[in-house]
């Protein structure tokens, strides 16, 4: 990466959690409950055929925690392997005039979901990149 996009990367974007993919939200709640995270409602994403579950901790990552809601989500596929993992990470796009074709045009990637309506970060759209070498992203934008 060159000066000029870690510049972009730094100042245009923030951290902003992580997803973990899971077959049950048993186990995983209790240890997320257990370090005092808020645990949101259980919310449907259809477009995305996922189940979603915001936690949050003034002391720790936001967690989304996303479980398939059908054998045609996303989700379904990374499970295969194992019942629950890390698959994403989630920055937000600081500027409105963030723009993710610029800043990504020096990576080998590809668009796994177009910018759409996130229904868990309301008034917010989302998309999704896959990164050689780095993996799967998300890009908040407002």
């Amino acid at each position: 990466m060159n000066k000029k996009n870690k510049k972009i990367f730094n100042q245009e974007l923030n951290f902003h959690h992580y997803g973990i993919a899971v077959r049950s939200y048993k186990n995983i709640l209790k240890f997320y409950k257990n370090l005092n995270y808020s645990i949101g409602k259980k919310i449907i994403d259809k477009k995305q055929n996922v189940e979603l579950i915001l936690c949050t901790s003034k002391k720790y990552p936001t967690v989304e925690l996303v479980k398939p809601i059908s054998k045609n989500s996303p989700i379904s596929r990374i499970l295969k392997e194992q019942d629950t993992t890390i698959y994403h990470v989630c920055y937000e796009a600081t500027n409105k005039n963030f723009n993710v074709n610029k800043f990504l045009k020096n990576f080998n990637y590809v668009c796994v979901s177009e910018p759409k309506p996130n229904i868990i970060f309301k008034k917010k759209y989302t998309g999704f990149y896959f990164i050689k070498d780095t993996g799967l992203i998300e890009i908040l934008y407002n």
